[in-house]
């Protein structure tokens, strides 16, 4: 495992005021700098034991790949893309967790603890 920090967490810093977050553990979106923080993290700690993999600027678009392990030890794939606005902040962020099946068990984890 790396010492870096976790997938979605690289991009908090750069997080605009008013920042989307959009992943297939939500049954919708999280609106706003700080929920978005809050859920990138609550994922995070998910996922406690993180490989980052790739990490890339392309354009306007950040994109990371994660191999994580659930507390369990299962193993996920965390695909996370982050999107530029004009001003250079991440104004969207899309995160993918593989494979469905688990990604149901988190989901159902994240809603568990909300």
């Amino acid at each position: 495992m790396t010492d870096v920090p976790q997938d979605g967490t690289l991009l908090i810093s750069e997080l605009s005021d008013d920042v989307a977050l959009r992943s297939n553990l939500l049954h919708g979106s999280v609106s706003g700098r700080e929920a978005v923080a809050q859920m990138i993290e609550a994922i995070d700690n998910l996922c406690p034991m993180q490989t980052l993999l790739y990490h890339h600027h392309i354009g306007n678009r950040e994109f990371l790949l994660t191999d994580a392990a659930l507390t369990t030890g299962e193993a996920v794939q965390i695909t996370t893309v982050g999107v530029r606005d004009d001003h250079g902040w991440i104004c969207a962020v899309m995160q993918n967790i593989r494979p469905p099946a688990l990604a149901a068990k988190l989901a159902a984890q994240l809603e568990a603890e909300e």
